[in-house]
């Protein structure tokens, strides 16, 4: 039998439509002190489920509550708060497909004001035995801040293996800054399910994160105590994700965080920096830990804090894409050898343009794979940092850099890098590896060492060791290029390297 209960207290606008395609359709709004509240919610009722609900309306202050709690499916509802003097809106909501007699949920959602001029919504919720649910919240402000948090989990159609265990989320705008976070005990899905947050600003800084794990009927996939939060203001924008175990056919920790900020290069100067962070585990393996992206409008920064093996972390820098990629269309090799390593079970952190500093080269032996690919020459590597004085890394710097993981891989792609025959000041401040490094001593093509440094990490990914990935990409640049060469030479020559 379907049952439908409802009460309703201090209502300054209050519609009900009862439509036979779509059960109840519930709106509120109330308004006052230059600020407002409003929901909407749809309950998509049939024969075998039900639904009691509670919503309260305070003129006052301008917010409203909702209590709701029932079966079957729960379409899209959502539930803002206005702070219409400055702008600052929030926004929550929720949506989920169930099965009849089977799915459960309940939730309770509320609008508030932390002052005069600011507004925030927060939302508790509870699925079980779902097709699909979506629950989050996102706000913005005039100053053009925007921050958001989600969660979704999805299995097949007519499976009920979807759920997520209190879930709270919160979102609060102010003139100056916008906050969200989410948490929740766990979440579930037969297909997926995803935590994310993301945060923007009007000057250019952007972040986003996702824990996300995938599962099958037979096993759903499963995250565990995850938290994400997201923060935008006039000069920052930052994520933070963090979970104490996700498993799934594969579960995924991916940040990127970008920004603006000069740089220079050969053919002109570009106003662009980037940085993204990822790690990948498979067949139901622990993926653990936490990761803080930060942008600000000169800066960036990614420090993630994983469970992963030191053999498995690799730094990528890239510090002329927008010159190579965006100008010249060049092959992305950066975003290339992220993505191969990453599906390879390598936590890969990636750097391009502005945010490869000199400092962050000075990082690359703290990785068992690094590599970088520029304008360099026998002596040094140059970098497009903002601060002229501070553009290049010489060989007597690098000395002192690598002296950490001798059985790692570091390849320096430029031009006479390891001229002559691997005895240059670069070649010899990586002469402590065991296993091999690699650069030219030659002034190589530039479209073609892209295409090399694409071609280089996809073998080497797929089980071949340096050796035979440099040669089979070295004939992808021959073929593809009419002959052009780019082939590394390789110090020390007799001791190959192969992803463990």
């Amino acid at each position: 039998m379907n049952i439908i209960k409802g009460s309703l207290a201090l209502a300054l606008i209050f519609l009900i439509n009862v439509l036979l395609t779509s059960g109840l359709e519930l709106t509120a709004s109330t308004g006052g002190n230059g600020g407002s509240s409003s929901t909407n919610v749809v309950y998509g009722a049939t024969v075998d489920d039900y639904a009691n609900e509670h919503i309260a309306l305070n003129p006052t202050d301008a917010d409203l509550s909702n209590t709701f709690y029932g079966s079957g499916s729960l379409p899209y509802g959502s539930i803002s708060k206005t702070a219409q003097s400055r702008g600052a809106k929030v926004t929550e909501y929720r949506r989920v497909t169930g099965i009849p007699g089977v799915t459960t949920w309940n939730y309770d959602w509320s609008t508030w004001s932390p002052s005069s001029t600011s507004a925030g919504t927060w939302l508790k919720f509870n699925v079980a035995n779902a097709q699909y649910f979506t629950g989050g919240s996102y706000g913005s402000n005039l100053e053009g801040d925007y921050a958001s948090t989600m969660a979704s989990g999805s299995s097949p159609t007519g499976v009920g293996k979807s759920s997520v265990s209190n879930l709270y989320t919160e979102t609060i705008a102010y003139t100056d800054h916008v906050f969200s976070k989410l948490s929740a005990d766990y979440g579930k899905g037969a297909d997926y399910i995803w935590f994310d947050a993301s945060s923007s600003n009007k000057e250019g800084e952007k972040t986003y994160h996702w824990t996300d794990a995938y599962g099958t009927t037979s096993r759903p996939a499963v995250i565990y105590k995850p938290y994400v939060d997201s923060y935008g203001s006039k000069t920052y924008a930052g994520v933070y994700g963090r979970t104490t175990g996700a498993y799934g056919t594969s579960a995924l920790f991916r940040t990127h965080v970008e920004n603006k900020a000069k740089m220079y290069g050969h053919e002109g100067t570009y106003y662009s920096g980037g940085g993204d962070f990822g790690f990948k585990t498979t067949n139901y393996a622990q993926l653990k830990g936490s990761v803080l992206g930060k942008a600000y409008s000169s800066s960036l920064s990614l420090t993630p804090s994983t469970n992963v093996a030191s053999y498995r972390t690799a730094l990528l820098l890239d510090p002329f894409r927008a010159e190579y990629v965006i100008k010249n269309g060049y092959k992305d090799w950066g975003n290339d050898a992220f993505n191969a390593l990453m599906n390879k079970g390598q936590a890969v952190t990636y750097y391009r343009d502005s945010a490869v500093t000199h400092s962050r080269v000075g990082t690359m032996d703290d990785y068992y794979i690094s590599a970088i690919k520029g304008h360099m020459g026998p002596n040094a590597i140059e970098i497009t940092d903002a601060a002229k004085s501070d553009r290049v890394v010489n060989g007597r710097e690098l000395a002192s850099m690598f002296t950490k993981n001798p059985q790692g891989l570091a390849i320096f792609a430029g031009c006479n890098s390891f001229n002559p025959k691997a005895t240059s000041p670069i070649a010899n401040a990586v002469k402590n590896k065991e296993w091999i490094s690699g650069g030219y001593t030659y002034s190589v093509n530039s479209a073609g060492n892209s295409l090399y440094m694409s071609k280089f990490f996809n073998y080497l990914a797929n089980g071949n060791t340096a050796m035979m990935a440099s040669q089979r990409a070295t004939q992808d640049v021959m073929y593809t290029y009419n002959n052009v060469l780019a082939v590394p030479i390789w110090t020390p020559s007799n001791h190959d390297f192969k992803l463990r």
